[in-house]
């Protein structure tokens, strides 16, 4: 038996199904020799870009994991008692060599699969991933966060799949900004980077996550479940882990929690089983020192804000230990970072922008009327662009495009240089043909400083497209404006996939231009650009040979 252990969303069943294919291959190949792959999953919710969504569990105790395994193998019987299943299962996992997959042990309180798991014969097999490390097993693997360089990597493939702008064109310190919130953790990355898709510049982002209004849903889906299952002791050990600048050691944490040794030890054996802490060596000391990952540092103090007597104590302790030891400026500096300044932003703006957001969250939680019911509420303390964005983008999602119009002037007329808000209206208008407004969107975005090649691209598109509707003067005019705006559409220096593929889209759209304004060899020369790149586009593909032929 071997178990993947780990904080929620850290990629335990990711791994899992990545193992199980390869399992699955290799055996098809003769590499290996597993005649039955038999995947179980526990898991009760999983969370979506619309939320946290509750799902069917595949077993949820010995007789229904018994009746997976029946069912796979193909060996159902109904007529069999309780006892004889589980005879049969075990008789054929020492027969035929299986892997038993289990996903999120954790959610399942049936105490015989324990006895069951330790008891599965040879030659077969059982991986588990689960939020608890299980002693009983063979091997453990503990995943933690991704490192700074496969964040960074995960970063590039969401923003290309997503065509997320904000993430691919992202300065070095902002990316290293956005790893930091995110504590490294794939899941979160995933839905940060789906809000960062949708337009909210990263900049603006990263702040909310830094004052923690943007990631309810990640923190509850992470580490919601597993705190109401820990103990009193435990909660107290998290929440004074909170409170030191440097990592602490369990001395330091026994003296600020004000517990027993035992019960502060036993309460550090519960945490690092549970993935809570993480535990590193101070040879120097002669002592190991605990932390928390970024994540689990921020729901942990949203749990000690919401308990005010037991943080005043904490604190308390806190500030005479740092006082006993004499360690003032670790108190200064821990002073200031608890205390974080919003800055300049007026209150009434800072509270609408917690609103918006809380909406948005309601909102991919499939409720429209709640997340309507929240912006009105943050329209009465100040009506911003941003507000009137984020309102704009759930009524284009609902489908209402008249409102979603009405709410992109009305976020451009109070801050004329949004960006995200001219590029996702003339999206929408584009989608929709309105090539007149599609037109006037992507001209707004384009003379902005932080424009990029895809809104001149979407601007040159545009303008082509219009000229088919207008007679020969003007749709000359019309085309040779779409020239110009196509030929500033191109990475200088593409980098990534993504870069590389939106010229070679732009020489296609380029090449249609040309083409009808009758200059060929003009449009040839955009189809071989355009080839080398990608040789096999087959759009580029058949214009160029059409174009040949003419």
């Amino acid at each position: 038996m071997v178990s993947v252990d780990g904080i929620g969303g850290v990629g335990k069943t990711a791994l899992a199904v990545n193992t199980a294919y390869k399992v699955r291959e290799q055996s098809l190949a003769g590499e290996r020799d597993f005649e039955y792959i038999i995947w179980a999953s526990a898991k009760i919710e999983r969370l979506t870009p619309r939320g946290i969504a509750k799902v069917l569990p595949s077993f949820s105790d010995l007789p229904s994991l018994v009746d997976v395994i029946l069912e796979v193998t193909g060996f159902v019987d109904e007529s069999k008692s309780e006892t004889e299943r589980l005879e049969l299962v075990l008789e054929i996992l020492g027969i035929a060599k299986c892997l038993v997959v289990l996903d999120n042990l954790e959610t399942v309180r049936d105490t015989k699969i324990s006895y069951f798991l330790a008891n599965v014969p040879a030659p077969s097999k059982v991986l588990i991933t689960t939020r608890e490390r299980i002693e009983e097993s063979q091997r453990n693997l503990r995943l933690t966060a991704l490192s700074h360089e496969g964040a960074r990597d995960l970063l590039s493939e969401l923003g290309i799949e997503l065509d997320a702008s904000e993430l691919l064109n992202a300065k070095p310190e902002e990316l290293d900004r956005f790893i930091e919130r995110v504590g490294g953790i794939p899941l979160a990355m995933k839905l940060a980077a789906g809000r960062l898709a949708t337009g909210v510049p990263l900049p603006s982002y990263i702040n909310r996550l830094e004052s923690g209004v943007a990631q309810q849903d990640i923190l509850e889906f992470c580490f919601d479940e597993s705190w109401t299952d820990l103990d009193p002791d435990s909660k107290l050990v998290l929440m004074a882990t909170t409170l030191f600048a440097e990592p602490p050691s369990e001395e330091e944490l026994r003296r600020v929690t004000d517990l027993p040794e035992l019960r502060v030890r036993d309460a550090i054996g519960a945490l690092t089983r549970r993935a809570f802490l993480n535990s590193e060596d101070d040879s120097a000391h002669e002592t190991y020192r605990y932390s928390l990952l970024p994540l689990t540092a921020d729901f942990v103090r949203r749990q000690l804000s919401a308990d005010t007597l037991q943080e005043t104590q904490l604190r308390d302790n806190h500030s005479a230990y740092l006082v006993e030891r004499g360690r003032y400026q670790e108190a200064l500096g821990q002073t200031s970072q608890l205390l974080r300044s919003e800055g300049s932003i007026p209150d009434a703006e800072l509270l609408s922008n917690m609103l918006v957001d809380a909406a948005f969250r309601t909102y991919q939680s499939g409720d429209y009327q709640g997340a309507l019911s929240r912006l009105q509420n943050a329209q009465t303390y100040r009506e911003t662009g941003y507000l009137n964005h984020t309102w704009g983008v759930i009524e284009r999602d609902e489908g209402a495009y008249s409102r979603s119009r009405e709410k992109f002037r009305k976020s451009v007329s109070l801050q004329k240089d949004r960006l995200p808000t001219w590029r996702s209206w003339g999206r929408m208008e584009q989608r929709l043909e309105n090539w007149d407004q599609a037109v006037e969107c992507f001209f707004r975005a384009s003379e902005l400083p932080r424009s990029d090649p895809q809104d001149f691209h979407g601007l040159g598109v545009c303008l082509s497209r219009l000229s088919g509707k207008k007679g020969a003067q003007e749709r000359q005019s019309l085309l040779q404006q779409a020239e110009q705006a196509l030929k500033r559409g191109f990475y200088r220096d593409p980098v990534g996939y993504r870069e590389t593929h939106h010229n070679v889209v732009n020489s296609h759209s380029l090449a249609l231009v040309f083409e009808r304004l009758g200059r060929v060899k003009e449009a040839l020369i955009q189809c071989r650009n355009g080839l080398r790149l990608e040789p096999n586009n087959e759009r580029l593909i058949d214009l160029n040979l059409s174009l040949n032929n003419r």
